[in-house]
Order: structure tokens, then C-alpha cells, then sequence
């Protein structure tokens, strides 16, 4: 509904009067906004967001034997069609004496080999912006969850050594990820160390009785992940901004703005403007809006260290941001990125939950396990963690972004919808 009211405010003037209304300060305010550009851009150079090619891109490439993405590339080539093999590695379920199928297996090896690797550089060309869809980072996420199946399979033989080997392969991945500048990047990297924390939470139902398993897990869980630089992808997501208006017409113009798959489509890079400001009148005042409002979501985030309740600023403060020709790129484009706080403070509570859950496991007495646990701040709901003892284990969780007590993370059986989140014992049932 947005993109269309935004459609229908920039197709206002062409419509009524002939264009009579560009003069309308209430809905138009291009003209002082690119009056105003100059000054907007010195603001942006004193904030770090590049201006040009030289400020966002290492002109120094990746030495060959670092990089993966060569690999990468190959991988796929050699799998174009993952539909049914995601199928295969989603409904694959550990078990003593199992093993995965061929097809995963030969996968499985290609990614092995990828893991191996310290960095990642595609060498894009990131002035294309939006049009750059970084289908390998979907792989990138399939690799891991293969390599968690794998673990989990390791843990089900009692293999500890080759489940940790593949906790740390997934942990490569995410760390070849996480210099990316992408809020794609971001948001895959994320979602490896979800995948790494859910192999961890298996690994100890499978190992529950096993102090010396327990205690390498701990390890394997006490060693941070690293994460996407929250700062980089708002350099990288405000470089993409700028590339856009730059290039307002090649890449579609208004049309971009309500047709997702504009962007879908190629160009001709020749004729890309790499540096410079945009000339046209709307593209400028496009550009100084932006600027603006990227600067106040920056000084959001720098000021409030915890990340959810700076999305909830952030969210709040575009939610304010009148409709207006020249915030019509902002308004698309900044509330895109301005609320990850959830997702970015996800991996580390849970992490916390599931360090907490090995120490009941390895200090619990028999089955018993105690009525309460010390306080984990829960930094996504606010307050503390919820812990519950079940008929055969625990729940520590948080109510989520919706602050509602829904039982507990959602699961197959009875907890369908719940926005909670967290960590249960027992994750797998071990036979």
C-alpha cells in the first residue's frame, strides 16, 4: 500500500494542473531539498557514509588463496537446482547409525572444502546497487545447514570430535560473511549463527549425560560467532541509496520504486554515473532526504547500544517522516534496514539461555533439574528470561518481540505461532 500512495504522490503533479502543483510545499519539496544537497553531503562525509566508489569499496582484492569464492562460484554451477536438496536436508532427522543421503553427502563435501577458507570477496560491482540479488549467500545458508545436519548425525553415533569439526566449518561460513556490506549478508549471517546454536542445543540432548561432551560444547558455545558490522551495512545499504538516485532513470526511475521486479533486470554498465550527485531536480531532493534521515537512524544506533529498542526508535522516528516527494526513496529504502535489532540480539540471548542450560545439565541431580536459574536480562523483551521445568526437561525463554508469554519457543506439536524465543531440553527425542 505504500508503494502505491508513494506512486501516486510522485504522479501528482503530472496529473493535476500540468504539473502546477511541483510548487505545493506541502506535498513537493524538491526544490529546497536540492538547494539544500551541498550542505547534506559535507554532513554525510562528516558521518563516514560514502560519497564515492573509493570510500565504500578495498581496492585491494582478496589473495586467491583466502577467498572462497571461486569455490563458491563452482558449488553453484554444480547444484543450479537446490529446491529438492534443501527439501532433502530440511526433512533429513538424525539417528543412531544414520546416514545422510548421497546426494547431501556429495554437498556436504563441496562445503567442506569451502569452509576451509578465511575470507569471502565476489568482487562485485557494488555500483549496481539494488539489481545485485547475491544468490550465493543463499548457499551460503544451505552449507551451514548442512554441515548442522551433519553434526547432529555425528552427535546421534557418539562422534563428538566430528560434530565439533562441523560446528567450527559452520563458524567459518559466518566469518567469511561478515565482512560483507550487505543487509543480505547481515541478515544470512545471522541466520548461520541461529543454525549453529540449534546443531549446539541437539548436540547436548544427544550428549545430556556426558559431562566431558557437555564441557566442549560449552566451549564450542563460549567463543563468539563473529557478526555482521551493524555500521558497514548502513555504509553499504546508504552506498546502494546513492547509487539509485545516481542512476534514477537507468534503473527504472519511479517505476523501480513500485515494481520490485524492475530490479530484476539487467543494465548496461557502461552507462553507470559512479560519482558525482544526481542532476535532476526530484533525484536531488530524493538525495538529500536521504541523507537526512540516514544521518538521524545512524546517530539512533550509535547512541542506544542495545539494538532492539534502537530499531524501535528508529521505526519510530521514519514512522513520522511525512510523505512527501523527496522522502519517497527514504521512506522505501531506510525502513528497510531500520529494524534488525531483534534479529542482531537473537543469536547472543540465546546463546546465554543455552549456556545456562548446560550447567543444569551438568550439575543437575538424577532427572531433577531446579525451580529456578540466576537471571539472564533478557535483551529482546526486556526483564529477565523465563525458565519452566517440563515432564522431562526445561524451557529458558524470552516473550519476544511481542512481549506476550506464548508458552515458549514454537515448535511442531502445540506451540505453532509463538513470537517466543529460546532454548528446550530435550531438543531431539534420542530413542
Amino acid at each position: 500500500m505504500r508503494r502505491w500512495f508513494i506512486a501516486g504522490i510522485l504522479a501528482i503533479p503530472v496529473i493535476c494542473c500540468g504539473g502546477g502543483l511541483l510548487y505545493s510545499r506541502k506535498w513537493i519539496d524538491s526544490f529546497d531539498n536540492s538547494a539544500d544537497l551541498d550542505r547534506l553531503v559535507a554532513e554525510a562525509r562528516k558521518h563516514n557514509l560514502p560519497m564515492e566508489t573509493k570510500d565504500f569499496i578495498d581496492p585491494k582484492a582478496v589473495p586467491e588463496a583466502e577467498n572462497s569464492y571461486p569455490l563458491v562460484e563452482k558449488l553453484m554451477k554444480e547444484f543450479p537446482k537446490m529446491g529438492d536438496l534443501r527439501k532433502t536436508i530440511a526433512d533429513f532427522e538424525p539417528k543412531r547409525g544414520g546416514r545422510m543421503p548421497s546426494q547431501t553427502l556429495a554437498f556436504l563435501g563441496k562445503t567442506k572444502a569451502i569452509a576451509k577458507y578465511s575470507k569471502y570477496d565476489a568482487h562485485k560491482d557494488y555500483d549496481l546497487g539494488m539489481n545485485i540479488l547475491f544468490p550465493e549467500f543463499m548457499y551460503f545458508r544451505d552449507m551451514a545447514r548442512t554441515l548442522g545436519k551433519q553434526a547432529e548425525q555425528n552427535s546421534a553415533n557418539r562422534d563428538l570430535a566430528g560434530a565439533l569439526q562441523n560446528l567450527t566449518e559452520i563458524k567459518m561460513l559466518a566469518t567469511q560473511l561478515s565482512k560483507e556490506k550487505t543487509m543480505i549478508a547481515n541478515l544470512v549471517n545471522i541466520s548461520i549463527n541461529m543454525i549453529y546454536l540449534r546443531t549446539t542445543s541437539r548436540m547436548m540432548t544427544w550428549f545430556a549425560h556426558d559431562k566431558q561432551a557437555l564441557s566442549a560444547i560449552k566451549t564450542a558455545l563460549q567463543a563468539k560467532i563473529p557478526m555482521t558490522d551493524l555500521n558497514g551495512v548502513m555504509q553499504g545499504e546508504f552506498y546502494y541509496g546513492l547509487t539509485f538516485l545516481r542512476n534514477f532513470d537507468l534503473f527504472g526511475g519511479t517505476k523501480a520504486m513500485t515494481d520490485d521486479s524492475v530490479f530484476q533486470e539487467e543494465i548496461d554498465e557502461s552507462k553507470l554515473q559512479r560519482s558525482g550527485l544526481p542532476k535532476g531536480v526530484i533525484q536531488r531532493g530524493m538525495l538529500a532526504a536521504f541523507i537526512a534521515n540516514t544521518i538521524k537512524i545512524q546517530e539512533i544506533f550509535q547512541k542506544e547500544t542495545n539494538t532492539v529498542e534502537a530499531s524501535r526508535k528508529a521505526d519510530l522516528y521514519m514512522s513520522k517522516v511525512p510523505v512527501t516527494a523527496s522522502n519517497a526513496y527514504p521512506l522505501l529504502a531506510i525502513t528497510v534496514w531500520s529494524n534488525p535489532g531483534e534479529a542482531i540480539e537473537r543469536p547472543d540471548l540465546v546463546r546465554k539461555m543455552q549456556l545456562q542450560g548446560i550447567e543444569l545439565l551438568m550439575n543437575r541431580k538424577g532427572d531433577t533439574f531446579p525451580g529456578k536459574i540466576p537471571d539472564i536480562a533478557d535483551t529482546i523483551a526486556g526483564g529477565t528470561v523465563q525458565y519452566k521445568r517440563t515432564a522431562n526437561g526445561f524451557l529458558i525463554y524470552s516473550f519476544g518481540k511481542n512481549q506476550k508469554d506464548e508458552g515458549g519457543p514454537k515448535n511442531k506439536v502445540d506451540r505453532k505461532n509463538s513470537d517466543d524465543i529460546g532454548f528446550e531440553f530435550p531438543a531431539v527425542a534420542t530413542e
